[in-house]
Order: C-alpha cells, then sequence, then structure tokens
C-alpha cells in the first residue's frame, strides 16, 4: 500500500468551511424558493450550518441555548425551526463536495492507495427514525409479526474510503429502498466528483448480480462476495477443484449463465447496447480460504497479473471498515438522534454527521502522522471517540470567528488536544463460521466505553 507524508488538514478544513461564504451556497440553501434567505434575518444559511455542525446530541432547547450563548443572540425554538424547514440539505452537500474535492484531487499525493487504487467500500445500513406519522409516510415502516405499521426506519447507502476512511458519497432512502438503487447512485456521484480516479469498489454479497458488475466494470474496477450456489454450474465445468475461473458471459455454454443474460437484457436499461458495443463481457470468480477454514467466492475484473487470490482476500477483508464505520456514526456521532420527525430536517442532520465524521478523520489523520510509533510497543492510533468529543467541543467557536489567524490558533489547539489521546491498534474483527457466530452477552452501554460528547 502506498502511503506519503500527511498533508495541512487546517488548511483543508478552512477551505471546505468557507464554503458558507459563497454564493452558490446560499442559493443551494434556497431551494427552488428564490425568497428564502433574501431578508435579513438573526438565523442565516451559514448560521444553520453552524447550528447543525456543533450540535452535540443534546435537547434541541438546550443545544438552542448553547448556541445563542456562543454567539450572543437570543433565537427562539420557533425561530430556528422554521429557517430550517427553508434550508435546502443539498447546500450541506456543496461543502462536503469541496472537501472531497480538496482531499481527492488537490492533495491526492497523500492518501494511501492500493496499486494505485483507492479502496472503496460501498453497503447501507438501516437507521432509526423518529416513529411519527409525519416520518412514517416519508419513510415507511418496517413491518412485525405483532403489527402492521411496525417501527420506522430509513436507509443510508454509503461509498467509504477504506484506507483513507473519508466518506465519499451519502444516498438516503426509505426502509424498502434496494440497496444496489443506491449503490448505482452513489457510483453516479462518485464518478461526477472525481472522473479521474481509479477505484476497486468493495461490495457484500446483497450486491451480487449482473447490473452491479457491468455498472461498475465498464469504467472501474470490483470486488464482490457471491453466495456459495453462484456459478456452480461453470466450477463443474471447469471442474470444482478449481480455485481461479474466468466465466464468458456472452458465449458461456452453461444453462444458467445464458439465462441469467437472458433475464438482464429484459430487466436492466441500456444492458443489451453494453454488449453489443463490448463485445466481450467476463467476470473472475475466484475460491477464498479464510484462516477459520470456511470458503468464500468473490467476482472481480481485476485480472490475475493484477491480484492474486491472496491479494483479493486482503482486500475483501478491508471491506469491514464500513461496518465500523457505520458503528462510529451511530454510536460516537449519534446519527441516530434526530430532533425532527420532518424528511427535510433528517436529511440535514444525515448530512452533516457524514460531512462532521469527514472533518474529524481529516483532523485524525494528521494526528496519526505524528506518533511517534517506535516510542510504544503496539501501534498507535488516536482516539476516535475522543476526537468527535474535542472537535464539538471546540468547533462552534472557531466557525464563528472571522479572524484568519485567531481562527488557525484554535485549530491548531484542537488538533493538538486531539494528538494527546491515542490508543492501541486493534486487528480488524475476522469472519466466523456460521457455526461460531457470536451472540451478544454484554450490556449495551459500558462503563469505559461512554461517548466522548
Amino acid at each position: 500500500m502506498k502511503k506519503n507524508n500527511s498533508f495541512n488538514s487546517i488548511e483543508i478544513a478552512k477551505k471546505s468551511l468557507s464554503g458558507m461564504k459563497l454564493i452558490e451556497f446560499v442559493e443551494s440553501a434556497r431551494g427552488d424558493s428564490r425568497v428564502n434567505f433574501t431578508r435579513n434575518r438573526k438565523v442565516t444559511p451559514e448560521g444553520i450550518c453552524n447550528y447543525l455542525i456543533s450540535k452535540k446530541g443534546l435537547s434541541s432547547k438546550m443545544e438552542l441555548d448553547y448556541f445563542n450563548d456562543a454567539i450572543n443572540c437570543d433565537i427562539s425554538s420557533p425561530g430556528m425551526l422554521k429557517q430550517r424547514e427553508k434550508f435546502n440539505p443539498d447546500a450541506i452537500l456543496l461543502l462536503e463536495d469541496i472537501l472531497i474535492k480538496e482531499l481527492y484531487i488537490e492533495n491526492k499525493r497523500f492518501l494511501k492507495t492500493w496499486k494505485g487504487h483507492l479502496l472503496c467500500a460501498i453497503d447501507g445500513s438501516e437507521m432509526e427514525v423518529p416513529n411519527t406519522i409525519n416520518s412514517r409516510n416519508e419513510f415507511r415502516g418496517a413491518a412485525n409479526q405483532h403489527t402492521d405499521n411496525g417501527v420506522v426506519r430509513g436507509k443510508i447507502s454509503n461509498i467509504y474510503d477504506v484506507l483513507n476512511k473519508f466518506i465519499i458519497d451519502t444516498q438516503v432512502g426509505e426502509y424498502r429502498e434496494s440497496e444496489r438503487k443506491l449503490a448505482i447512485q452513489n457510483h453516479e456521484v462518485y464518478k461526477s466528483l472525481l472522473p479521474d480516479s481509479k477505484a476497486i469498489f468493495i461490495m457484500d454479497r446483497g450486491y451480487r448480480g449482473i447490473q452491479m458488475m457491468y455498472k461498475f466494470g465498464a469504467n472501474d474496477k470490483y470486488l464482490i462476495r457471491l453466495f456459495d450456489k453462484d456459478f456452480k454450474e461453470e466450477f463443474m465445468k471447469y471442474g470444482e477443484e478449481q480455485e481461479d475461473i474466468i466465466v464468458d458471459f456472452i458465449n458461456s455454454s452453461c444453462v444458467s449463465t445464458k439465462n441469467t443474460i437472458i433475464r438482464a437484457k429484459g430487466k436492466y436499461p441500456g444492458f443489451e447496447k453494453f454488449l453489443s458495443d463490448e463485445k466481450k463481457f467476463e467476470t473472475r470468480i475466484v475460491k477464498v480460504k479464510l484462516d477459520n477454514g470456511t470458503i468464500e467466492i468473490l467476482a472481480t475484473n481485476l485480472t490475475i497479473e493484477e491480484a492474486s487470490i491472496e491479494e483479493l482476500k486482503e482486500l475483501y477483508n478491508l471491506r469491514w471498515g464500513i461496518e465500523s464505520n457505520f458503528h462510529f456514526l451511530k454510536e460516537s456521532v449519534k446519527l441516530e438522534q434526530f430532533s425532527s420527525s420532518k424528511k427535510r430536517l433528517i436529511l440535514q442532520e444525515i448530512y452533516v454527521t457524514m460531512y462532521v465524521q469527514n472533518l474529524v478523520q481529516l483532523f485524525m489523520k494528521e494526528a496519526d502522522e505524528k506518533i511517534k510509533q517506535e516510542k510504544y510497543k503496539h501501534e498507535m492510533k488516536t482516539n476516535s471517540n475522543m476526537a468527535i468529543g474535542i472537535f464539538k467541543k471546540k468547533i462552534l467557536s472557531i466557525l464563528i470567528i472571522e479572524e484568519n489567524e485567531l481562527r488557525n490558533q484554535l485549530m491548531n489547539e484542537m488538533l493538538y488536544k486531539m494528538k494527546k489521546y491515542i490508543i492501541p491498534i486493534r486487528k480488524e474483527r475476522k469472519k466466523q463460521g456460521p457455526d461460531k457466530r457470536r451472540r451478544k452477552s454484554q450490556n449495551r452501554y459500558s462503563i469505559n466505553k461512554r461517548k466522548g460528547f
């Protein structure tokens, strides 16, 4: 894995946060209405964004009380709510886009890659939203055996850079939204933001299928986990002892593969034209043996020359980083602690959560580079739980200061404080066999894992 020197996290963060001063930000915040945020009021689009970024997971009244004290104002709860209802969540995505382009275009030489490729895991996760009539209409309920209504859940889908630990894109859907559909939307945003970047997209078996292979394989590399039953006929054709085979979808003599192609032609728009234009559509299927003896089946368009079976095993194991990040978002950054049941306000808080995670990771990345590893028995890293707590404590003071030198000073103080809290790196979770799956036996709240804010 390629690793370069660290970048200047303070300057990158400032460039992204300064996006709130752009005309484009205000225009985006107005949404479809040209009259929103045209009058001189206490609550501006920038103020709303500052308020959302600095939220600590408290009650709305306490959040606003802290905010008013910081900015020396007296904004009322109804006043903030009324202005937030006007605020288009896409304005937050503008700040996120500035940050991603600054990282992956202007500072790409400082990013970790695998043989020149970014490693981008794509996965979805259910999220708990307020159980109200309003949110039920927006996100739909997840019914259970006791009621037709059940709980209310939404779904988020992320592209997560597992080596550099940044979220490149987030898509939000209702509970029953197709994960594949959201993943394709993730990919389209990725290509619009970073059209020249080389990436390997790593996905679990929920994303298996012809559609994903042709959508992601046209211009990028993919690595997708399959079910054990997939391509059984192809393996029998080559010999079941084979661990690495090439499946030619167009010329395959296997009935199941032929039928898959026929169904895909009628199901996916543009697929038939893709086949006629490409004249060739293949995928590589490999059997990977895990440390516990379990055999996994992986599909990829990485050639044997580009990645060995052992390297594919290593790459797929890295996918677990996105699962750890979802846990971090929900448990430490408090993703699901929404202050409203209205979709527009929920989207604001989701997008801000992703943006805050990237800003915190930006500072943590530089802090990690400064750790003198030779002093410690184990490899160390910045404590993410403390980092997010320090960020939330300091960020509002940083945001409301206009003077550049003082803002730099406060950001340096924040970075210095993050560097003080380090912990040993623990090995990533290893997949266990189905009969060895662990059941949770501990309390939900641990005495030594309390949140930093």
